[in-house]
């Protein structure tokens, strides 16, 4: 039997790197990962020594053990270089990257599976640390001298210590808690699996007490903690406002219930039960969700339900077929992804949200199948302890594995908790307890075949060995940021910061010579590429500093595999457009440039039209050359009016593109035009603004009326060539239908009585050619106080030299009547402005309260006014 002290130390041991990592946010940042992953290892050391001993395995022991080495050895595998022929065999996709290398580099004839080396080794790390949770935490539930329970014990405690944070951080049921962690998925995540040894260790304890025929106090007493934590976790949960981890956690509590309660029952009791147990759930999840997870829920019927999620599904499985057999390479899902994503362009999908299609596409079917025996293994050992009539204290742990386990798998289709840190090592904790579960081996087994436990120890001492060197071998390397030569040197080893090191080396080149190019010279480059040979990123900047150094060739090649490597990506296929511009090739230039404009964002268009308008493209025209969407030629149109490159002509063929594809609106209008005429092109504005606005218009706008929805039938857009609402204060612009003006909507201003109003603040700006019109409006007005009163006035632009004129003034009440009023525009015609006002009162009384209503406000040419 082993000493209490020694198995306290190993479970401390584990216990500590899990505590550190769930309250380092996960442990998915360099330093908090490189510290679990040592002290892990430090647990690895401790169990193979202390834990260990020969003892016979029985054939499913055996099944979870192959398993589990064999996930580590595939892994392994993936990193190792294979000849170029074996891989074409093996994976065509992986050869095809490896030789567009090699054409490059002329180097080895050796690739590895894995696309991306650096970070295969990282998640090799990451599962080694697994394996040694997972080896570990069964041997502490089999050795126990404290009873089975005593080894998950820490899960219980590390989940209701962040759940007590998340909520106490959190602001209680108003926020969308995280906890410690960045994401709220991923506190869910945890929560949900450990919530089920909370309730399944509170009830075991009740059970226990039953079975004496004697409820005592102290049994109460000691159940209602773990019970309590429940609950506190199961709130956490729910106002994280997860959707996924709320669904998770009730289908487990519903699962875990029935299989607890319904055992035993006839068909019909097991039937009546389950429909019971639906409403009271059902009941649970109307009257106690959250209102934020509510209206979450809610979401799932608009446009977005899955959040992004199903077509970055959809893309994963282009990625799985071309890696099928044995996967792109443990955590290489970026930038392998990069290729084949069609959709979500703009963001980078470092994660599939899925850890099935995630798993499959980076392990392939071969490697797939490893995990997958792994899990549903100690699942169904779950399963089978909790309903079969074996041991209580063993069937209550049953059931908390198999709850804990199958929210997991339930969450996993919709996020990625095994790949942060924390949850995959509570994943593997409690795939540990389960795998303890069933029945034992046969004593008398014939040692040959069965003492398979005598071979697990040593290999759990080399797994902590080699997790302890990887962690500290990364600790070491974080002591020396900025050291390019060191981290070369540590990668040799599976330990590179890839990112880090080529920022140092630019800086370094800033620092040598602030005033030139701080680009990376092509040789350089080439040593990092081979480290993420399917990033398009990689190949771009290689191309780029091949076309510096004045070899054209190897840059078309580069830029032709960023291109391939990356086909949605803007950045790189702005870049390569670059290239072939100042190549010559100008029609594979604009291709690429409209293809960069399709998928890039508004961060990336300001630099695409910058490089246009510097390679001498003739702008007239391209938005339809381009074959632009809305929100490019929106930003066309913004870049063109109010950057120093101001090409008015090619706004205007821009602006006309728009109007024919329907992508103008009026917010696009308004900000058209309002920077037509900041730069005195008034007439064109006018002209743009009149294609635009009277299309489908039923007003006769503007052929004989020049007043657009004179008769306030749509909302105003504010643009200067409609109506501009900018109430003052003291008034209030509302819309009447029908009476008092027998209109379908009129402009109605109340004042109320609190101001000396002057200008009304409603006006519109209308073009007018020489020659004479009237204009014309219906008002009303009711109670209207004060000497002054409201008025409609006409002024004119300087240019015209014409006194401004005015409507009859309304004041008191005064029934419907049509304003009449003649004027002439002379000259070559110009902009005049139509506006209410009122002339503010001099006297005592001067507040002015009342109400008036405008209608069909018009300006008709003389020549189109009926007598």
């Amino acid at each position: 039997m082993i000493r209490p002290a020694s198995w306290t130390l190993c479970l401390c041991l584990l216990s500590l790197p899990l505590a550190y990592a769930v309250f380092t946010g996960g442990a998915d940042d360099a330093r908090a990962f490189s510290v679990t992953v040592f002290d892990l290892g430090l647990a690895g050391l401790a169990g193979g020594l202390l834990l260990f001993r020969a003892a016979p395995a029985s054939r499913p022991e055996r099944v979870i053990n192959a398993a589990a080495l064999f996930f580590l050895a595939y892994v392994a595998f993936q990193l190792v270089p294979l000849p170029l022929w074996l891989l074409r065999v093996l994976s065509p996709t992986r050869a095809e990257v490896a030789e567009a290398v090699i054409g490059l580099t002329g180097g080895s004839r050796f690739a590895p599976l894995t696309v991306a080396p650096p970070t295969t080794w990282l998640q090799l790390s990451r599962i080694t640390s697994y394996a040694v949770a997972f080896f570990v935490s069964r041997q502490l539930v089999r050795r126990s001298p404290f009873g089975r329970w005593t080894a998950a014990l820490p899960l219980v405690a590390i989940g209701a210590a962040e759940a007590a944070w998340a909520l106490w951080s959190g602001g209680g049921a108003t926020e969308l808690l995280t906890g410690t962690y960045p994401n709220r998925n991923h506190l869910a995540g945890l929560l949900e699996m450990t919530m089920p040894f909370a309730l399944m260790y509170g009830l075991s304890v009740l059970n226990r007490s039953g079975r004496r025929g004697v409820l005592a106090m102290t049994d109460v007493a000691q159940a209602a903690v773990p019970l309590a934590l429940t609950c506190l976790m199961v709130v956490a949960i729910l106002f994280s406002s997860s959707k996924s981890g709320a669904v998770a956690c009730l289908l487990s509590l519903f699962f875990v219930t029935a299989l607890a309660l319904g055992r035993g029952m006839s068909r019909g009791g097991r039937f009546g039960f389950l429909a019971a147990l639906t409403v009271l759930f059902f009941v649970v999840i109307v009257f106690l969700t959250p209102s934020d997870l509510v209206q979450r829920f809610g979401a799932i019927s608009s446009d977005q339900p899955t959040e992004g999620r199903v077509p970055i599904w959809t893309d994963t499985l282009r990625l799985i077929a071309a890696y099928p057999l044995f996967g792109c390479g443990l955590g290489a899902f970026f930038p392998a992804f990069l290729r084949y994503q069609f959709t979500g362009v703009g963001w980078a999908w470092t994660n599939t949200h899925n850890d099935y299609l995630q798993l499959l596409s980076e392990l392939g079917i071969v490697g797939f199948i490893a995990p997958a025996v792994l899990i549903g293994s100690v699942f169904q050992r779950a399963v089978a302890a909790s309903s079969e009539p074996v041991a209580q204290e063993t069937r209550f742990i049953g059931l908390a594995c198999a709850g804990s386990l199958l929210a997991i798998l339930i969450h996993s289709v919709t996020d990625f908790n095994t790949y942060v840190t924390a949850n995959g090592l509570v994943l593997a904790w409690v795939a540990g307890i389960a795998a303890t579960l069933g029945p034992p081996a046969t004593v008398g087994a014939p040692r040959a075949s069965s003492n398979v436990e005598f071979g697990v120890g040593p290999i759990v001492l080399l797994l902590g060995l080699a997790v302890t060197a990887y962690g500290g071998a990364w600790l070491m390397l974080l002591q020396r940021p900025g050291d390019a030569q060191a981290e070369r040197a540590f990668c040799r080893f599976g330990v590179c910061d890839t990112e880090i090191a080529l920022k140092t080396l630019r800086a370094q080149a800033r620092a040598a010579s602030p005033t030139k190019s701080t680009a990376l010279p092509a040789d350089v480059l080439l040593s990092y590429l081979v480290r993420d040979p399917a990033a398009p990123y990689r190949w771009d900047e290689l191309g780029d500093a091949f076309f510096r150094a004045g070899q054209r060739d190897k840059a078309r090649l580069a830029f032709a595999r960023a291109v391939a490597l990356g086909p949605t990506s803007a950045s790189t296929l702005l870049m390569a457009a670059d290239f072939q511009f100042d190549a010559g090739q100008k029609d594979a230039a604009l291709d690429l440039t409209s293809r960069a404009l399709k998928f890039g964002d508004s961060s990336l268009y300001d630099g695409a039209f910058y490089m246009l308008a510097t390679k001498k493209v003739a702008l007239e025209g391209l938005p339809e050359l381009l074959g632009m969407d809305k929100p490019t030629t929106v930003a066309f149109l913004k870049w063109f009016l109010q950057t120093d490159w101001l090409n008015v002509n090619a706004a205007r063929t821009g602006w006309a593109w728009a109007v024919k594809r329907g992508y103008a609106d009026d917010a696009v209008a308004r900000d058209y035009t309002n920077a037509l005429l900041g730069h005195k092109r008034g007439r064109d504005a006018w002209e743009d603004w009149v294609s635009y606005a009277s299309r489908g218009n039923t007003e006769g706008y503007p052929t004989s009326n020049r007043i657009f929805n004179g008769g306030f039938e749509r909302e105003s857009g504010d643009a200067p060539f409609d109506w501009r609402l900018h109430a003052a204060k003291g008034v209030k612009v509302t819309f009447d239908g029908g009476q008092p003006l027998e209109a379908k909507r009129a402009l109605r201003l109340t004042f109320d009585g609190t101001e000396n109003v002057g200008e009304i603040g409603v006006m519109q700006q209308v073009y007018l050619e020489p020659g004479q019109y009237v204009f014309r409006a219906h008002t009303r007005s009711h109670n209207l106080t004060t000497d002054q009163g409201v008025a409609f006035r006409i002024s004119f632009e300087p240019s015209l030299r014409q006194p401004d004129l005015s409507t009859d003034v309304m004041r008191g009440t005064v029934e419907r009547r049509a304003e009449d009023v003649e004027f002439e525009v002379p000259n070559e015609g110009g902009f005049v402005t139509v506006r209410l006002a009122r002339k503010p009162s001099l006297k005592f009384d001067k507040l002015v309260k009342g109400t008036v209503w405008v209608d069909d406000v018009r300006i008709i040419p003389f020549a189109a006014v009926k007598p």
